[in-house]
């Protein structure tokens, strides 16, 4: 027998709160355990940040400079990432509540995916 329990997943940045995800899982009734790749599964469909089909024209970053992003990414809570080509090398950058953006070195699974149906180096 198989019952099914929800609960809600907070995800936190630097800034606070960004996104809360409502999360159904089927456990099982007489251990009250969950298999984790079905958690895995359910996280995985909703996609935070989606590839928008024409980049940013231009975004600032923390220092002043002006960049022209080759891919940019927003969700639905006000998110927005971009990549751009530094010394021939692919760069992540995110945005902070100040709407300037800055590098950062954690790629999140759907810039990875982005990063695939961009030109080879």
């Amino acid at each position: 027998m198989v019952g099914l329990d929800y609960f809600t997943i907070t995800i936190y940045d630097n800034h606070g709160a960004v996104a809360q995800l409502e999360v159904a899982l089927a456990l099982q009734a007489r251990r009250r355990r969950f298999d984790p790749c079905q958690l895995h599964y359910v996280i995985r469909k909703k996609d935070m940040y989606s590839l928008q089909k024409n980049p940013d024209f231009q975004a600032v970053m923390e220092n002043g400079t002006t960049i022209k992003p080759i891919a940019t990414l927003k969700n639905e809570f006000g998110g927005i990432s971009h990549i751009i080509m530094d010394d021939h090398c692919y760069v992540l950058l995110n945005g902070s509540e100040s709407g300037l953006f800055k590098k950062t070195y954690h790629w999140y699974a759907e810039a990875v995916e982005a990063l695939k149906q961009l030109p080879a180096l």
